[in-house]
């Protein structure tokens, strides 16, 4: 006996009169239905091969065109290369049912039959989720946002199967998860890139899994893929997984133009994923954006990554790389750096620079030509070397506005004030990070003092204390908005050892009268209420600010009474971040407090959103979503071509014999993993 659901067939045996289920197959499966009058052969290919089911019965009309349209609802978007052939059927049949392919119910209905095929619950809010997307016209399928996503909810769902529903379908564009520990994460991602032609854009942020080895293995069948922004960070490639990625990069037939791997523990393994850039010039020249920050590169990795920017020097399209916190010493690279024209930002935070590379960070200084972003963050660079590479920076007359972080030095006073004659000739500067150098006060009055009137950003976070000083300071910070009229950003936040207190009133008294700034940041001071009421009161007549940062200044229920008070006059802030470390210390009224700074969001949120002011030291763009198709690869100089083909004799890319099982294994895994059996 045969009896047809809306995603299977069942077949059921007779014994002793009684029926019992024999198989069922679900509709996934199908391969081939070859149709004759009164009889159908049924191709199902199972993970064990290919199965053949014949079914007689005077009404395989109606049997096979039930199957056929629960299969058309259930595939739709699908290309006709991996669904099933219903030739035979519909030279007979012109089924008359139309099929909505332009949103993503398409993507609804083979969710279903997956979830259904893996004996997964479907979660109604998933189904909200992709409508409400529809509903809202985004194609980018962001799922930090949907319920469920985080396994310790009770409203948790599948991800691998939604990955499966994901591989043919073409409405959404990009893949995101950000800041949310998911183990199936890059698992899903390979799924999906398995099959998927229109995803251009893949983001998964600190999901923090080992379960990578698949997503090389995806990309690497894919010819067809358009992936041309791939940005996996806090995962571990180590191994096998880094080995698979690289071959998939080296395999890539257009151009990819954002790779970051950050904090993705790839260690020696840079030298494999370095050996597949350099086979695959077409592609890897036109990367415009490449990070690699937050892995450990030393000894061979270091000098294979040097060649690697030597040997593209002059035909590279790269405009961001990001080497911070990997422990190279900064002057193995800063040579070849000063070689690529494209380059505009570039970040080599938190690594040790040796007196053997002072030399070289300053003549990349003095000759590099587009720069716009340089990070020098927490190198504890000697003070000499800083001096003479701000020195020649500031009169490379080829830069114009440039971003400079030299924060987390530990200049001290007597640092800064070392270093300090160099910002007189600073007109090139645009934007300025010096927090956590414990510049302290006198010091800090000097430096707003020699600041270029051109500075748009300024961040001195953590540097201030309530010394005798604390008050010029604040009168020297007041005098600073005033007539550095093209600032702004400006941030001065305070920490446990170093805060102002009030005398910051003597700053707030200036903000009234600045047209100018539109963020600040004066957190963790301890100012109380009182100061804060000062602030308030300036800010009723400032027409500029937009975004204020506040919090742990042990400002009290009533202090925000009088920011709220505030808004009413004024009609320009639209960002207060939630203050929690202030509303943690108010042990009483907490529900009133709670519901003060509930009705402060309210006003806020209703007013019309503003741009945010870009951070130029982020390297995380929160890049758009490519539209259009891929661009092809370039043409590769052949000076190039030499160097691809001494890699693809000598590199460890060549796939020994046993790495082949071993991927033929991985696969067979993988169906296993996702329950994908006839028998459920």
């Amino acid at each position: 006996m045969l009896v047809l659901s809306r995603y299977r067939f069942f077949l059921f045996s007779k014994t002793l009169g009684k029926y019992t289920l024999s198989k069922d197959y679900h509709y996934l499966f199908l391969k081939c239905v070859n149709y004759e009058e009164g009889e159908a052969s049924l191709e199902l290919e199972v993970p064990k091969g290919t199965l053949t089911v014949v079914i007689k019965s005077k009404e395989i009309h109606d049997i096979i065109l039930h199957i056929y349209n629960f299969y058309k609802q259930i595939t739709i978007g699908w290309p006709d290369t991996v669904t099933c052939n219903f030739t035979s059927f519909l030279k007979v049949v012109k089924p008359e049912f139309s099929l909505d392919t332009s949103g993503v119910q398409g993507l609804i209905n083979t969710l279903r039959a997956y979830s259904n095929l893996n004996a997964k619950e479907v979660k109604q809010d998933v189904i909200n989720f992709l409508e409400d997307c529809q509903r809202e016209n985004k194609t980018d399928l962001n799922l930090t946002e949907c319920p469920g996503i985080e396994k310790k909810t009770n409203l948790f769902f599948d991800l691998p199967t939604l990955a499966y529903s994901l591989r043919h379908n073409s409405y959404f564009k990009s893949f995101e998860l950000r800041g949310i520990e998911h183990k199936e994460s890059i698992l899903s991602i390979a799924l999906i890139l398995m099959g998927n032609t229109t995803i251009s854009k893949v983001v998964c942020k600190d999901a923090n899994t080992d379960i990578t080895d698949l997503l090389g293995i995806g990309l690497e069948e894919n010819k067809n893929h358009n992936l041309q922004i791939l940005q996996i960070t806090g995962s571990k490639f180590v191994g096998k997984s880094i080995f698979y990625l690289s071959r998939a990069l080296g395999s890539f037939n257009h151009l990819l133009t954002v790779l970051d791997l950050s904090n993705c523990f790839i260690g020696n393994g840079l030298i494999l994923l370095l050996d597949a850039l350099s086979s695959n010039w077409g592609m890897t020249l036109g990367i415009e954006e490449f990070s690699i920050a937050g892995n450990q590169i030393t000894g061979q990795a270091a000098q294979r990554l040097a060649s690697f920017l030597y040997d593209m020097r002059r035909h590279s399209k790269m405009r961001r790389l990001s080497v911070a916190n990997t422990g190279i010493d900064v002057g193995v690279i800063t040579m070849e750096l000063s070689h690529l024209e494209s380059l505009q930002y570039v970040n080599l935070s938190d690594n040790k620079a040796s007196k053997l590379s002072y030399s070289q960070i300053i003549f990349f200084a003095e000759t590099i030509p587009n720069l716009q972003v340089l990070r020098l963050s927490g190198t504890s660079m000697d003070l000499e070397t800083m001096r003479r590479a701000l020195e020649v920076l500031f009169l490379n007359k080829r830069l114009r506005g440039i971003s400079l972080d030299i924060s987390k030095n530990n200049f001290g006073p007597e640092g800064m004030k070392y270093i300090l004659p160099c910002f007189r000739n600073a007109t090139n500067l645009q934007s300025l990070n010096l927090s956590d150098n414990e510049i302290r006060e006198k010091v800090g009055i000097e430096l707003l003092k020699t600041l270029p009137p051109t500075l748009g950003q300024l961040s001195l976070n953590r540097n201030f204390g309530a010394s005798a000083e604390a008050v010029d300071l604040c009168v020297a910070l007041g005098s600073f908005v005033t007539t550095h009229l093209n600032c702004s950003v400006l941030e001065v936040s305070g920490s446990s050892g170093l805060r102002l207190g009030p005398n910051l009133q003597y700053f707030f008294l200036n903000l009234g009268k600045n047209p100018y700034i539109k963020h600040l940041d004066v957190s963790g001071h301890n100012i109380g209420d009182d100061t804060f009421s000062i602030l308030c009161h300036k800010l009723r007549t400032n027409g500029s600010l937009r975004s204020l940062v506040i919090d742990n200044n042990n400002i009290t229920y009533d202090g925000y009474k009088s920011f709220l008070q505030m808004l009413n006059q004024n009609k320009t802030i639209t960002n207060l971040p939630f203050p929690m470390q202030d509303f943690r210390r108010a042990h009483q009224d907490l529900e009133r407090f709670h519901k003060l700074l509930g009705d402060i969001s309210v006003i806020l949120a209703a007013r019309p959103a503003v741009p945010n002011i870009p951070n130029p030291y982020s390297f995380d763009r929160k890049w758009a979503t490519p539209m259009a198709p891929a661009r092809p690869l370039l043409d590769v100089p052949p000076e190039l071509k030499s160097i691809t083909e001494k890699i693809k004799r000598d590199s460890e890319l060549n796939v020994p014999a046993e790495t082949v099982g071993m991927r033929a294994n991985t696969e067979y895994i993988v169906r296993a993993y996702t329950e994908m059996s006839p028998s459920r």
